[in-house]
């Protein structure tokens, strides 16, 4: 019974009237400037976190390698990693931001 009410009331068409006004885009990408921006938006979105997160998945296993020299030094290679990988994200929206605002767009 569901599936047919489904696929009855998916041939149904929602059109607007004829003098209806119509809406702008949502998105409106004038540059491609834009389209990178909206990129890097997007990003960002999901680069902090999952930065955050591998920065507490390596803090356990440098908790958890227990004096193993060579799991400690493997961990600590890998926090530095992550310190330098958070920086230049850091950096990449600071310089695009200066260089915004210092061509006036």
């Amino acid at each position: 019974m569901l599936r047919f009410v489904l696929t009855s009331l998916s041939g149904i068409a929602y059109a607007a009237a004829p003098g209806a006004p119509q809406l702008p885009p949502t998105l409106p990408i004038h540059s491609i400037a834009d389209i990178a921006n909206r990129i890097l938006n997007v990003l960002l979105v999901f680069a902090y976190p999952l930065a955050f997160l591998a920065l507490l998945y390596s803090a356990y296993l440098l908790i958890t390698s227990a004096g193993k020299s060579d799991a400690y030094t493997k961990v600590k290679k890998n926090i530095l990693y992550l310190s330098i990988g958070i920086f230049v994200i850091a950096m990449a929206v600071s310089m695009g931001n200066i260089i915004r605002r210092l061509l006036g767009a």
